[in-house]
């Protein structure tokens, strides 16, 4: 069966599927005015080049999907919200799911034997992806894991965990672009140090309330965010310094098996169980 995984972030698009041992890849850029219409071209461009007959496809979306169908709310990709499975698959079966979801199936398929496995991905924004004896948890609704919405005591008051540590709140914050923070962090700007250590002490917090309450034996911990300078190691503190040393020490944090293809090829890992389950 050949099956595409289809990744939808806030900066870009990442599609992929294995043929013969290797991966056929496209990307494209996406953003905040992306529109349905430009992805669904461009994931109809990707099939038509492709050599094989493909049979499904699994889609991961940066933000919140109900059940397997229905994109019910993303601030990353505002554009999307009420789009359908069906609206990009043309007739053949597809199926939409959070991109945490999609992260923590393809850590699952490379750890099945973890009791307790959880994937925490900051990018534009923080989420977290569950899974208990290798059933990955959708939550009544499908919302599981929406870490980024975590509410938080700041100085200015309460705000969401995404307000804090991810990406798209520090470039508002400073209204540079990801290369512009990078380049102020590697000559030590106090200002943008300052403000990579406070997002990673919250990324920490929300770590370490991790930990404490689902006391997982792995916890895998990517994103582009945490590759700012500073930012992880920030939060690596202040996780050890809160989480319940117990619990710490049974926990295992490791980086994603697959960085760059993991949401995709979660998404056809959801597809190779729905297909078994029938």
């Amino acid at each position: 069966m050949n099956i595409v995984g289809v990744d939808i972030g806030g900066t870009k698009m990442y599609l992929c599927i294995p043929v013969d041992g290797t991966y056929i890849e496209h990307t494209v850029p996406t953003g905040k005015e992306c529109t349905p219409d430009y992805l669904r071209e461009e994931i109809h461009k990707f099939l038509s080049r492709l050599p094989v007959k493909v049979d499904a496809m699994g889609i991961g979306i940066s933000g919140m999907v109900s059940g397997d169908q229905y994109v019910a709310h993303s601030v990353t990709l505002p554009n999307l919200n009420g789009i359908t499975a069906y609206y990009f698959s043309d007739g053949m079966d597809a199926w939409l799911l959070n991109d945490l979801r999609c992260a923590t199936y393809a850590e699952v398929a490379n750890y099945p034997n973890d009791e307790v496995l959880v994937v925490v991905l900051v990018g534009s924004g923080t989420a977290a992806g569950i899974a208990i004896d290798g059933t990955v948890l959708g939550g009544s609704i499908g919302f599981a894991g929406e870490v980024g919405y975590f509410p938080v005591m700041t100085e200015t008051g309460i705000q969401y965990e995404d307000d804090m540590s991810g990406g798209n709140a520090l470039l508002r914050k400073t209204g540079l672009t990801p290369q512009e923070l990078l380049e102020k962090i590697e000559k030590k700007e106090s200002e943008s140090v300052q403000l990579i250590e406070t997002a990673g002490t919250y990324f920490g917090m929300a770590m370490a309330g991790l930990i404490n309450i689902l006391n997982p034996s792995k916890l895998i911990v990517g994103g582009r965010t945490i590759t700012y300078p500073g930012y992880l190691d920030q939060a690596m503190k202040v996780c050890d310094h809160y989480a319940l040393l117990p619990a710490r020490e049974a926990c295992s944090i490791l980086p994603p098996s697959d960085a760059v293809r993991s949401v995709a090829l979660g998404a056809i890992e959801y597809v190779k169980r729905k297909y078994s389950d029938r």
